[in-house]
Formats: C-alpha cells, structure tokens, sequence
C-alpha cells in the first residue's frame, strides 16, 4: 500500500540525521522507482540505489563532504561488467533471452617505457554500479564524491582544474587514411601547474560507468609565450583524466555549481 510506504519511509526520515544516507540493498532500486520513491520523501537525504542486479561487492566509503554539496558517505560496487552489442538483440537460450556483449580493446600505459602503449582485447570493464539521488533528482554514479580532488572538491562540469602532481591523460581522436579511420589514443604527460577546465564527466546513463572526466587542458606557458604549437592548436585539447588522477588535481568551482545539489 502506498500510504503505508510512505508512513514507512517518513518514518524513516524522521529518525535520520541531518542530511542522512540511505542505501536501498535491492537490485536495480536506482533505477525503477524505489530510490526516486524514498528521495521525494526525503529531500535532504541521500539515496543510493543500483542501475543492475547487484553482486554483493558492496562497499562503505568516507567522504570529505558535509552532506549538502555531496553525501558525507557514499555506498560502492565496483565490478567487472560487460558492454551490450545493440546490434544483435537478444537470443533464446534456455528459459529467457540473452544479450551478445562486444569485447574491447584494453590499453595500458607502462611506465619507464616512453610513450609505449600495450593492447589486449577483453569482453570487461569495471564500472561503478551505485547512483545517488537527492531531493527527488537522480544526481548519477557515485564516483563524483568518491574520488574528489586533492583539495577535497567534486569535480563538476564547468570547474577549473590544476595539475599539482605529474599525470598522464589521453587525447581520443580518429586516425588513419581517407576511408579507413580508427581510433587512436595519444597518452600526454601534464606537467605541474597546468590548468584547465571540466568538461563531461562519465557519471550518467545509469549504466556502470567509470566517472572518469574529459578536461579541456590549456597549453603550457611556455607555448604561450613563443605562439608555437606546430599546429596542434590553442589548447591540449580535451583529455580523459582517469578517476585515479583527480586526487593529483586542485578544483575550483564556482558557488555556483556548489550548491546545485540543494533541494
């Protein structure tokens, strides 16, 4: 009965701290209902919930937030998940319908060898299976106050980043002659001091994700100074900053985007 669900979850509220985290252990609770349910009712609460059947990796992390701008907690699974091909639907096996998956190309950079890049093929990534809503919005994958910068700040669309330690991102562009393009991947080493801006973060879909950002770097003073790039143009360009570098960043972001998490 609805009534009683919501009696349940007021409740529930009532006995809550000031903004509070409530984690619903049931699958797929991010996604169908139940989290928005609880959030609506709850508005200064945090709800987390997953985007797929869970499978018990579940883990409780601190966080340097106070509860208004991100959740004081968070609740995590990280695992192994696999990437749908759209392109093939579904197939009876058994008793119910199966998916076909695509595998990827996995690369890895080695460190102590100069811009060299080992490839691997796999059918697996790790994503991020938790989301967190709060008064009544799907806020996306947990990641954001999971991995926050060196200066404890959630790195937001639209903050301004600055390199304190010494990192590699990568450059995704096409490449290849006319009719044959392919993805090409230029890992770059940032220097200390480089600055930049936020751009995307891969924290919506509700779908695993990684929660890694794509910043838009800006050149090195030094390019700056003598107007040289050899045409690779005004900035870096847009990098994917994996999410174990952000602890290697310092965040600015405008009061702005600080409060946009208030209900």
């Amino acid at each position: 009965d609805s009534s009683e669900s919501a009696m349940m979850v007021d409740t529930l509220g009532a006995k809550l701290s000031a903004h509070g985290t409530v984690f619903i252990d049931s699958c797929f609770a991010g996604i169908n209902g139940v989290a928005e349910f609880f959030s609506k009712r709850l508005m200064d609460k945090w709800v987390m919930g997953g985007v797929v059947e869970l499978q018990s990796y579940i883990q409780v992390a601190a966080t340097p937030f106070s509860g208004t701008a991100g959740p004081s907690r968070v609740v995590s699974e990280l695992a192994w998940d696999q990437v749908l091909d759209p392109s093939k639907g579904l197939k009876l096996e058994g008793e119910r319908p199966e998916p076909a998956f695509v595998k990827g190309l996995v690369i890895e950079h080695k460190e102590g060898r100069f811009n060299k890049l080992d490839a691997d093929t796999s059918y697996y990534k790790l994503g991020e299976r938790i989301i967190a809503w709060h008064g009544g919005i799907n806020r996306g994958s947990v990641t954001q106050w999971l991995y926050p910068s060196s200066n404890g700040e959630a790195l937001t669309i639209g903050c301004k980043v600055k390199v304190l330690k010494s990192f590699r991102a990568f450059r995704m562009e096409t490449s290849g002659a006319k009719g044959m393009e392919a993805l090409s991947v230029f890992p770059q080493l940032l220097p200390v001091d480089l600055e930049g801006t936020v751009t995307y973060l891969h924290t919506v879909g509700n779908a695993p994700t990684s929660g890694d950002a794509l910043i838009n770097y800006e050149l090195p003073r030094i390019f700056e100074e003598v107007d040289v790039t050899g045409g690779a143009g005004q900035t870096l360009g847009v990098l994917v900053t994996l999410t174990s570098d952000f602890s290697n960043l310092h965040v600015t972001c405008p009061a702005s985007l600080k409060s946009e998490c208030q209900p």
